[in-house]
């Protein structure tokens, strides 16, 4: 009896871990799905447009042209970063800026969703032990690593934003994980030709993705194992990608790179190591994707580890794609949040691996060294957040201001400052804004199409940003020397930072104060109109 009565007693305790187990991992689910939420919620909030890079839309996609795409020069080629944007001319509201949020807060919603699939995946391959504890150990990895991907420098701000490409990468590199990983398992067609597609479409999204797509394809090829052989699907996909990364590679040079006059970007004649470090400053988890990336090539070349090609193939290129964008020289955060992104799944795994193998200490420091890096960033996020967040506020307010007291008679100048680069860029952006607010506001004339047919080229976003219709260049009077600054009225100077004096005694000699600043640009109102709208 006493034997009975321990083996009931075992067996109870083992019913009770499991359902406690399986009500842990169901709690932090429930915290993905009430911070994905909240994120949605955040996306939408008070959208709207935001001065700069949106006058795009301006001419595109909000006017009801779907003709929207990204850039094909000044050394840029990534034709389909902003491509899907056009399906919103053939959906009811879609053209309004609420419309285009809504649809970036679907599109982070499959990604997140997406994500978690990806990570279950990942430990499906990997069980904790003892098996009472996969599901809350499960539920706890991806937990951590779901809020390490949103904290980091770029992820926020890029759904924040209606204008960056990355958001439609992290999606379509999911996708292209998800169905790769079960067209491995599964080896079924239908998964290879999601997995090819996805592959093809984000290819055009960005430089740096063909890259992404070479590495995994060397990797498999390379490394693969004699099982690998026999499966034809697996070789042939595998050079498919090679291939798509070779058109495209022909394609950027010869109707971008070849005909560059000058190349995009501030660094040029920055030294690479002065790069590097401004890289790694602003994606903090960078600091661990190279260190475990050495790691499993150290495994793979010389230990002859090929049972984790997936994974391996996947962080390698992680790292490929961190170091183009070091060798083109740029540095934003938003820019390596693809790159973080491709190294999760080998994040995930070994993580899990370290559980499994009870080499508890080493996962508390490597989770101790995450939880440092993304704290590190978290701020750095949260002030790109709230800048936008006032911005969707100011920033149409302000332009609803300058279209009115123009409808009013006052006239507008806009100073072109030689010495700043993107002075005409800026003209163009504030005459697009101002004659699509003004069109809104009077309501004289459809916002249609053939409204901004001499307006910005939707198919090449070049034209967006060096050439302005003639229609909109009557919107403001351009002066290029203090000799022709007006005695009333308002002026913009486009500026390189908010310390910059430029024309400021001269303006307020003739009474102008410094009213606002927008878009660095500032904004110079005469005294009589300044004291009016205050």
């Amino acid at each position: 009896m006493p034997q009975i009565s321990d083996h009931l007693l075992v067996t109870h305790s083992k019913d009770n871990c499991r359902r406690w187990a399986k009500i842990s991992a169901a709690v932090c689910y429930l915290i993905i799905c009430i911070a994905s939420l909240s994120i949605v919620c955040l996306i939408l909030e008070n959208a709207n447009w935001i001065l700069g890079d949106d006058c795009q839309f301006l001419t595109t996609t909000a006017v009801n042209n779907p003709s929207l795409v990204g850039w094909t020069g000044a050394g840029r080629f990534w034709p389909l970063g902003l491509f899907d944007y056009n399906m919103l001319t053939f959906i009811p509201y879609g053209c309004t800026s609420r419309g285009h949020y809504i649809y970036v807060a679907i599109t982070f919603l499959i990604t997140a969703v997406s994500f978690v699939l990806l990570l279950k995946l990942i430990l499906s391959d990997s069980k904790s032990r003892p098996p009472h504890s996969s599901s809350l150990c499960s539920g706890l990895i991806i937990i951590c690593y779901f809020f390490a991907l949103i904290f980091t420098n770029g992820f926020l701000r890029m759904h924040m934003d209606v204008i960056f490409p990355e958001r439609i990468i992290l999606m379509l590199l999911l996708i292209f994980m998800l169905s790769y990983f079960h067209a491995l398992k599964t080896q079924k067609n239908i998964y290879y030709a999601i997995a090819l597609f996805s592959a093809c479409y984000v290819t055009y999204c960005k430089e740096p993705l063909f890259g992404v797509f070479l590495v995994v394809s060397a990797t498999n090829l390379i490394f693969r194992n004699t099982e690998s052989n026999k499966q034809s699907k697996f070789v042939y996909f595998n050079y498919a990608l090679i291939v798509n990364a070779l058109v495209y590679l022909s394609l950027w040079y010869f109707f971008s790179f070849r005909n560059a006059s000058n190349l995009y970007g501030f660094n040029h004649n920055r030294d690479i190591f002065y790069i590097i470090d401004l890289i790694f400053k602003s994606e903090k988890l960078l600091f661990a994707i190279f260190p475990l990336c050495f790691a499993r090539a150290y495994f793979v070349f010389f230990q002859k580890d090929r049972k984790h090609l997936y994974l391996d193939g996947l962080l390698f290129s992680s790292a490929a794609y961190a170091s183009a964008y070091a060798i083109i020289k740029l540095t934003e955060g938003y820019y390596f949040t693809p790159s973080v992104l491709l190294a999760m799944p080998s994040f995930v795994y070994w993580t899990n691996e370290g559980l499994k193998r009870r080499k508890t200490y080493l996962i508390a420091f490597s989770m101790a060294i995450l939880v440092f890096l993304v704290a590190s960033d978290f701020p750095k996020s949260l002030y790109f957040v709230e800048k936008i967040r006032e911005k969707r506020i100011g920033d149409m307010k302000m332009v609803e201001t300058l279209c009115r007291l123009k409808q009013s008679g006052t006239k507008i100048y806009f100073y072109k400052n030689t010495n700043v680069c993107y002075s005409d860029y800026m003209k163009n952006v504030w005459n697009t804004f101002m004659s699509y607010v003004s069109e809104t506001l009077t309501s004289t004339a459809s916002l249609s199409s053939k409204r901004y047919a001499s307006a910005i080229s939707g198919v090449d976003a070049n034209s967006a940003r060096e050439n302005a219709s003639p229609a909109q260049a009557t919107l403001m009077h351009e002066i290029s020397n203090v000799d022709s600054i007006p005695d009333h009225g308002i002026v913009l100077y486009p500026t390189s930072d908010i310390g910059d004096v430029g024309i400021s005694k001269e303006l307020s000699q003739k009474k102008f104060k410094l009213f606002n600043r927008r878009a660095v640009t500032n904004i110079y109102f005469d005294e009589a109109l300044a004291k009016q709208n205050l």
